[in-house]
């Protein structure tokens, strides 16, 4: 059976970003770049809410995150980031729990002693932080309405993060392009417009079509970065996971000459590769193990990808997601005629699988379908949405 997994297994990506130089004020090609990734933080101020009955269930009732703790794992990022300084830090939206105003006025000044430590922080809006309808405040057993953030106050609020200094940005959303390196730029494509959610406008494709063809034209390697996946992480995971209009978003960076996009909105650590284009899909801060990622970029033009998480509030955060897990998969099972013995090897396997798919620790060595609790679920469960969701995982 699966195991508890407790260290992160490194993912290597090689990709050629040799280009030429540019700019004097930023790090020269042959100089390595490293890039620190987070996404879905789901950041809620501890002022909206006082931890009480109704927030409690609703997070404890939820899809795993681990939303009570976010000041904290906010903190230990920030701390973790300050100690090991990247060049730079990448946060690909989902920076609040719900689009409050009041999250992201103090998420920002978190992210301010980045800033004022010479840490260049770029970030990209998730679905959750702009016109989101459910920012609120929580009060013992009450709720109530709390002000959430237009696409211009994320601008606004957000200006430091990305559009200031930019080399170009798209006045319609919160695209922009930002140079790393004299050979390496960032396109950072906004797909969460109060105009069109879930989507990158035609016009700000017309945009990033202009930029990428100036980053040819001076050999500069782009890596992009969105909030959506563009491409699915898997087949269960497609619809309102990635980019609505993806095919167009996809032909525009491959004719660009981009080799990697960074993205989040799934909350699994995932990779997928197709026709020359990977989207390394990092996984949530706030759902177990409270994942990061790790870009560094050598001298020769090299991406080496690495994952890691957090070292706070780990066992929490593990019987969040699990517990989760095994509430959905024993509701299920409970009424079968299944062995309880057998019911529980089902429901054991269900967590460890999910889990371990989450994290990004599915073991390729491992022949699962040939495992005896793959053949329970195959006995017992072959009609079920959890069946289809273990094939997908291994498919």
């Amino acid at each position: 059976m699966l195991k508890r997994i407790k260290k992160a297994v490194l993912t290597v990506m090689m990709f050629s970003l040799c280009g030429c130089s540019g700019t004097a004020d930023q790090k020269p090609a042959g100089e390595n770049y490293t890039i620190y990734i987070g996404t879905d933080l789901h950041y809620i101020s501890p002022q909206l809410t006082d931890y009480g009955p109704l927030f409690t269930e609703m997070i404890e009732t939820g899809d795993g995150k681990l939303t009570e703790h976010t000041e904290e794992i906010a903190d230990a990022f920030v701390e973790t980031v300050l100690k090991e300084k990247p060049d730079a830090v990448i946060l690909s939206g989902d920076l609040t729990f719900n689009g409050e105003m009041l999250s992201l006025q103090d998420l920002k000044v978190k992210l301010d002693k980045l800033r004022d430590a010479g840490i260049k922080v770029l970030v990209v809006p998730g679905n959750h932080d702009i016109a989101y309808g459910f920012a609120a405040r929580y009060e013992g057993y009450a709720i109530f309405k709390a002000d959430q953030i237009s696409q211009q106050q994320f601008r606004e609020v957000m200006s430091a993060y990305g559009m200031d200094g930019a080399l170009s940005k798209d006045s319609s959303s919160f695209s922009y392009v930002y140079e790393l390196r004299d050979d390496l730029w960032l396109l950072a494509l906004d797909c969460n417009t109060e105009a069109e959610p879930g989507s990158v406008s035609a016009g700000a494709l017309r945009w990033a079509e202009i930029q990428l063809k100036k980053a040819k034209e001076s050999g500069v390697h782009v890596i992009s970065v969105t909030h959506q996946n563009v491409l699915p992480q898997s087949s269960m995971l497609a619809d309102g996971f990635i980019i609505n209009n993806a095919a167009q978003v996809l032909s525009v960076l491959r004719s660009g000459g981009v080799q990697l996009n960074l993205s989040g909105h799934s909350h699994l650590q995932h990779v997928s590769e197709e026709n020359g284009l990977t989207d390394i899909c990092t996984g949530s801060m706030s759902v177990y193990p409270l994942r990061y990622g790790i870009l560094n970029i050598d001298k020769e033009g090299n991406a080496v990808y690495t994952k890691d998480h957090l070292d706070v509030v780990q066992d929490a955060a593990y019987e969040r997601f699990t517990g989760r897990t095994r509430e959905q998969t024993s509701m299920l099972l409970e009424d079968r005629n299944i062995p309880d013995d057998q019911k529980e090897k089902m429901v054991t396997f269900a967590v460890d699988m999910n889990t371990a798919y989450f994290s990004g620790e599915l073991d390729p060595e491992t022949d699962y379908r040939a495992l005896e609790e793959w053949k329970l679920w195959e006995q017992y469960g072959k009609d079920t949405f959890w069946y289809f969701y273990f094939n997908s995982m291994l498919d």
